[in-house]
Formats: structure tokens, C-alpha cells, sequence
């Protein structure tokens, strides 16, 4: 992780650490997300592709875009708001066995 960056305003050395040192902080603010899209809703699956890091998509018929994303919280905020979108698609909440229990 890179703490601190010098600059020279002169010859322009430092600047890919800083480039690199913004890269790596807004990186780490994102949140990977598995998300449907309603077919209806194009432009909302654009307005996602221009937000967010898109890593991954599936099309189908029936269901419509899911997207496998990160998202910085604000834009994630957003997305929980807009209608004919579903978050987490397909992503089972792991269940935890209670201390001393057996499986």
C-alpha cells in the first residue's frame, strides 16, 4: 500500500506511484455485487456499465441482464432504489451451525 507520493512539477516523476496510490484507494472501496437488470431496463443496464466495474454478464429471455459488478457504495445506494433491479442474484447467505452444535 503506498502512503505517501513525491511529485516533481518539473519532470513529472512520482506521478504513476500517485496514479497507482488512487487506483489501489478507490479500489478499495468498492463492493462486488451479482445483479438483475429487467429486460425492460436497458438504460439502466448502460447507466451500470458507465458506474461501476463490470466484470461479467449473462443474458437471458426470461430474466433479463445479470451483471457481476463492484460498485462504490454510493452507486450502490442508488442501484437499491431503482425499480426492476435485483441485488444478489444467486448468492446463497452462508448459515452458520450454533457453537456446539454437530452437523
Amino acid at each position: 500500500r503506498i502512503d505517501r507520493v513525491w511529485l516533481s512539477a518539473r519532470s513529472g516523476d512520482g506521478v504513476p506511484f500517485l496514479l497507482r496510490a488512487m487506483s489501489d484507494f478507490f479500489r478499495s472501496q468498492r463492493v462486488p455485487r451479482r445483479v438483475m437488470v429487467a429486460r425492460d431496463r436497458a438504460e439502466l443496464r448502460a447507466r451500470i456499465y458507465a458506474r461501476a466495474c463490470v466484470h461479467r454478464e449473462e443474458y437471458s429471455e426470461t430474466a433479463g441482464w445479470i451483471l457481476e459488478a463492484e460498485f462504490n457504495p454510493a452507486d450502490l445506494a442508488w442501484l437499491e432504489r431503482e425499480p426492476g433491479v435485483e441485488l444478489d442474484v444467486g448468492v446463497e447467505t452462508p448459515v452458520l451451525a450454533r457453537a456446539g452444535s454437530t452437523p
